[in-house]
């Protein structure tokens, strides 16, 4: 996460649901149609909890391997 010139790492695990370039909806954003579009990564957390993610140049993604369950 950049923010004022000051690098966050944090990591956050979870199966991916969607994968979109959607508009940012601000009225004060330019770019295609007149509006700014977003990479966003919509995750389902190990809680079940539902994430949407903003996804830039800097993000790295890897895909993790599940548990194997033995019996």
């Amino acid at each position: 996460m950049r923010r004022r010139g000051i690098d966050l790492d944090c990591e956050i695990i979870g199966v991916v649901e969607e994968w979109d370039e959607l508009p940012t909806g601000s009225w004060f954003a330019a770019g295609k149609d007149d509006k700014l579009w977003l990479r966003r990564l919509k995750l389902r957390k190990l809680d079940g909890e539902m994430t949407l993610l903003v996804v830039d140049e800097r993000t790295t993604i890897a895909r993790l391997e599940r548990a194997k369950t033995g019996s």
